[in-house]
Order: C-alpha cells, then sequence, then structure tokens
C-alpha cells in the first residue's frame, strides 16, 4: 500500500467511525449500526435463456412420440401445482379428475393457458444459475453439512427451552418435527446438478424433435415439453436430494440462487451465499443463525395460534402491530404508501422471537456487556440493507429496517445496554414488551448472569465460527 492509498484509508475510518458517533442507538438502531456496513454482497445474476441449450454429445434417437408416451401425467400434475404454489395462483388440476383418460392430456395441457413460458423457463434458468454458483464459490462438497445442521439443531433445542419454559408442552407447535435445507451447502454436488442439466436438454430436444405433427400444433405444447423437460430433471435430483420431499426440492432448486428463506412441507430452505459476504464471516453466521431461528419460529406464530389460551395471540399482533406503526411513523425516512397490513405482522413477531432467543444464547457466551453489545451490533450487521430507498416495499412483509428496530426494542435488556430513556424512540418500558409466548418478561433472564468461572471465548458468534473451524466448515473459495 502507498502512501496516498494509505491517506485515504485513514480518511474512510475515520469517515465510517465519525458516521457511526453521530448517530444514535436509542433513535434508530438499524441506522446506527448500517450506516457502516462495508459488505459487498456478491450479485450472481439468475441465468435468463430462452433458448434451451443443446446438450453435448446429443444423438436424436428419432423415434416418434405420442403426446401420452412423453410423460406420466400424474408427475405433470405434480410440477404443475408447484409451479402455481411459486407464483401464488390457485389453480389446481381438479377440473381434469373426472376426464376420461384418453382425453386427460388434452384438458390437463389446456390448463397451461394459466401460466406462460417465461415463467417455466424460470426452473432451468435456477439450475444454470447453481450450477454457475457452485463452480464459483465451490463450497464445501456433500450431502449434509455436518456444522450448519449442529447449529441448526442447537438452535432448534433452545427454542424448544423457549416453548417449555413459557408453559408449553414441548411438541406443541410442531418444532421438533422441522428439518433444514441449507442451500448451496446441503447436497451441493455440482456434478448431479450438470446431470440433471443435461437431462432437461436431452428431454427437450427428443421431444420437440419428434412429437408427431398433430401433437406439435397443439395449443401450449411448447409449454408442456419444458413440463416434460423438467420432470426429466428431477428424476435425477430425487435420486440424490433423497432426504427431502421432492416438491421441497423443486421449490429449492429455484430459490437456491436467491437470497430467499421459506419454510415448505415442514422443511426450510436457507440462503447463505447469496445474501452474505463471504469475507465477513462474523456477520455471514449471524445472519444464518437469525434467519434460521425466523423460520423454525414460524411455527409458532402464524402456525401455532389454536395453541395459545385466552387472546395472548391476538393481543400480540396488535402490541407488534403499534409498535412498528410508532416506529413507521417517526422514522426520518416515511415508508412507502399503504406500507402496513395488520395479517404481516406475524413476521415481525417472530423477529422478536428470534432476537431474544439467540440474545439469551449470546448472554451465556459472553463475559462483559461489551461483549454483548457487539454481538447485537454484528446480529444487525448481518442483516443491514443498505437499499436506495429505506423502508422501501417487501412483499408480504413490513419494511425489514422497520421489523428489525422492533425486534430490537422490544429485547428487554436493549435499553440497559444502551442507556435509553423514556421518551427515546426505541425505548419500550419492559411492563409495556409484546409477550408472544410469554406470561411474564423478567430481565433476569436475559442479563450475564455470574461469570466468574465463565472462559472468554471471544463472544457468541466468534465461538460459533471456532466450532465451524473444528468441523471444517468454510463458506467458500472468494
Amino acid at each position: 500500500m502507498n502512501m496516498l492509498q494509505c491517506y485515504f484509508f485513514i480518511i474512510l475510518i475515520i469517515l465510517i467511525h465519525k458516521s457511526k458517533s453521530n448517530l444514535n442507538p436509542c433513535d434508530d438502531f438499524h441506522d446506527y449500526v448500517c450506516s457502516s456496513d462495508d459488505r459487498i454482497i456478491r450479485n450472481f445474476t439468475v441465468e435468463r435463456e430462452n433458448i434451451v441449450r443443446i446438450p453435448k454429445g446429443f444423438i436424436d434417437d428419432n423415434k416418434t412420440l405420442a403426446i401420452e408416451n412423453v410423460m406420466n401425467f400424474t408427475y405433470f400434475g405434480k410440477w404443475y401445482i408447484e409451479m402455481l404454489v411459486l407464483y401464488n395462483r390457485g389453480n389446481t388440476i381438479k377440473d381434469c379428475a373426472d376426464i376420461p383418460d384418453d382425453k386427460k392430456p388434452m384438458c390437463l395441457i389446456g390448463l397451461l393457458d394459466n401460466i406462460n413460458t417465461t415463467e417455466i423457463d424460470v426452473f432451468y434458468n435456477a439450475l444454470l444459475s447453481n450450477i454457475n454458483i457452485l463452480e464459483t464459490i465451490k463450497p464445501p462438497n456433500g450431502k449434509r453439512n455436518r456444522f450448519l445442521h449442529w447449529m441448526f439443531q442447537t438452535l432448534k433445542n433452545e427454542t424448544l427451552k423457549e416453548i417449555q419454559r413459557n408453559g408449553f408442552a414441548k411438541d406443541v407447535f410442531g418444532v421438533k418435527n422441522v428439518h433444514s435445507f441449507y442451500a448451496l451447502y446441503d447436497f451441493n454436488n455440482v456434478t448431479v446438478y450438470k446431470k440433471a442439466r443435461h437431462a432437461y436438454e436431452t428431454k427437450f430436444h427428443q421431444v420437440s424433435n419428434n412429437l408427431s405433427k398433430k401433437d406439435k400444433s397443439m395449443r401450449n405444447i411448447d409449454k408442456f415439453i419444458r413440463f416434460a423437460a423438467i420432470d426429466a430433471a428431477m428424476q435425477v435430483i430425487q435420486e440424490y436430494l433423497d432426504k427431502y420431499d421432492a416438491r421441497f426440492m423443486f421449490q429449492a432448486i429455484i430459490a437456491n440462487p436467491t437470497n430467499d428463506a421459506f419454510q415448505y412441507l415442514g422443511n426450510i430452505h436457507i440462503a447463505i451465499i447469496t445474501r452474505n459476504d463471504l469475507q465477513q464471516p462474523n456477520k455471514a453466521i449471524a445472519d444464518t443463525v437469525f434467519v434460521t431461528l425466523h423460520e423454525i419460529l414460524h411455527k409458532v406464530y402464524p402456525y401455532g395460534e389454536a395453541e395459545f389460551e385466552n387472546d395472548q395471540y391476538s393481543k400480540t399482533y396488535n402490541c407488534s402491530a403499534e409498535s412498528i406503526k410508532y416506529l413507521g411513523k417517526t422514522d426520518k425516512v416515511t415508508p412507502v404508501e399503504n406500507w402496513f397490513t395488520l395479517s404481516n405482522s406475524h413476521e415481525d413477531i417472530v423477529n422478536i422471537m428470534a432476537l431474544r432467543v439467540v440474545m439469551r444464547l449470546i448472554a451465556q457466551k459472553s463475559i462483559n456487556e461489551e461483549q454483548m453489545k457487539k454481538s447485537l451490533e454484528n446480529l444487525m450487521g448481518g442483516l443491514c440493507v443498505n437499499r436506495k430507498m429505506k423502508n422501501s416495499a417487501i412483499p408480504q412483509h413490513h419494511p425489514l429496517e422497520l421489523s428489525l428496530n422492533n425486534a430490537v426494542r422490544q429485547y428487554p435488556l436493549f435499553n440497559n445496554l444502551y442507556n435509553c430513556k423514556k421518551g427515546d424512540r426505541m425505548f419500550v418500558d419492559l411492563k409495556d414488551q409484546c409477550k408472544p409466548i410469554e406470561k411474564n418478561i423478567s430481565i433476569d433472564d436475559f442479563v450475564l448472569g455470574d461469570v466468574t468461572n465463565r472462559t472468554d471465548v471471544g463472544g457468541f458468534f466468534e465461538d460459533l465460527l471456532r466450532t465451524a473451524k473444528n468441523m471444517g466448515f468454510y463458506f467458500g473459495e472468494l
């Protein structure tokens, strides 16, 4: 580094420090942390090809195909329904259930009026992107990532303790039966994905070339051929990904190249590579911990409503809703129009719960409050959303900046750690904090406790990364 570079580097550090020091964590914790966010999230552009490649070594067998022999129409129905799930559409194949077998293909193919070719192509393009990311990042190869699943089990166990601690039966919300899939770290043999791509391309071109002229003239036939190709690819994937429901894996293949996390059919899909700066592992692991807990806790909100007595469930919705509406009203950046919807509040509630669970774990691995503050700021730092426009819309969620601030102000120890007072925007009196699952909230449940004989491991996330290293985990080659 020459003198000029050194000078600019020093100035940058001063500016970052100055920027943060001018902000008040008791006013806007997200901005306090994220104003100095220096992560670089690698943009893996999802491949978008309208033309299916001809696979290497492709040989056309020139055998005429009848439409009924192209694929099993039961499988066609399955993948068609999954496409509708992907795009949140309600159509099904029931209309064709009672149609005679010889007319069923025509009926089913007619349903494809509900979806366009570009939408169907999302599967093939995602398959190409999965290959691209795996070849670029080269994460540790394997069917089941040992460290990430150890971490998942640890977080699941802590969630079960939280449920029992508050008077519920251990298995009442079904948390015990939830499984996880860490995108591009689990079942990530790139050779398998290449075989699936080859199967897709081969099937596509064989059917395209060899259908009879009559069948080729059918409405939606180009869409149907793509579903046949999807089925061929999914047969390869199902044989390899044998621990998960095929419908979940269909959605996972499409979601892997995105920054998505979701729960479907009892399985949780969690992205890491595509939503983190892998050169900042502390923040990457913090993000992964929080998102994992968030998805686990969806078993409680919104899916556990029937297990709550009295009106605790509705009271929690209203409590969180009033808190986040206050934050939106008082933010320096006005949220987008019509940003609030009560039915989205379960997303904010699970953020409150997830933060409380992880901060209990953080307290157990800290020796002083400074380590706890550092861990909380590291956690927020892994979740920063530095967008062009703060408080912009997210489908089926409230603006993330507001939701994260809402979780932090509902963390019982926050006021103590940052000396926040009544009148500060982030301040919520302990007696007024939301109780998603708790009967009562005690600050004693979140404090450090006796640290006399506690080993200094540097903090929760530092200890977690040390465990990862001992288990041979790494984020990938950069």
